[in-house]
């Protein structure tokens, strides 16, 4: 790694679960980015064209240090924290690699000011669905939001045939405040989008937390 890579890594806030590790998005992702981003079943309900070219990736990559580094958003790379050791043929173990981004979540942006009010999205490689990884991992990230950021709401649209993000929704505490109408465009289209929200002092009472914001 770079030394400027080194040190960016350095302030980026890495977020440890009991199965996952949060952490920064950086180039030598790009081939798991690509993955991901181009899958059309994966991107079924996302607010982007499926990628199709591997710079593509790179530009997505480029686009999410951007937006962290204006302080207006802030993505992780969802990786296992326990990477898987290769053994051999004669039971040789192999040196685990660094984990492998299966994933990425975060806040597609926020608003620190009065509002202190955050939107989240999240992408999860095809072959880890099923698993619970996607709620496992925006705990940590609902978190980060309340305790670091200092931000009072947090949403997230999903569409209203999207029924595994449904399913988080409902498992991660938010309300389902209601179907904003043609609210999104994209892929040609005006698409319906059911809105979701925590707050922080619900989060408060259901987490046990005594912090005030």
């Amino acid at each position: 790694m770079k030394r400027a890579d080194a040190q960016a890594a350095q302030k980026f806030p890495e977020l440890r679960t009991e199965r996952l590790l949060l952490r920064q998005i950086t180039p030598r992702d790009r081939a798991a980015i690509y993955e991901i981003f181009s899958d059309d079943e994966t991107l079924e309900h996302y607010d982007i064209d499926p990628i199709r070219e591997k710079e593509e990736a790179s530009e997505l990559i480029a686009f999410f240090a951007d937006r962290e580094r204006r302080g207006i958003g802030i993505r992780w790379a969802i990786a296992l924290s326990k990477p898987t050791i290769q053994v051999g043929a004669r039971g040789t173990r192999s040196k685990a690699s660094e984990p492998k981004l299966i994933g990425t979540c975060g806040f597609n942006r926020f608003e620190r000011s009065e509002a202190r009010r955050g939107v989240v999205g999240y992408d999860l490689s095809r072959s880890q669905w099923g698993h619970g990884y996607v709620p496992e991992a925006m705990e940590a990230v609902i978190r980060y939001g309340f305790e670091e950021l200092h931000l009072n709401r947090i949403e997230a649209y999903v569409e209203p045939g999207n029924a595994r993000s449904i399913r988080v929704m409902e498992k991660l505490g938010f309300t389902r405040e209601g179907l904003l109408r043609q609210f999104a465009f994209y892929r040609r289209a005006a698409r319906d989008q059911l809105c979701f929200s925590l707050l922080a002092a619900e989060w408060r009472r259901s987490h046990g937390s005594a912090h005030e914001n």
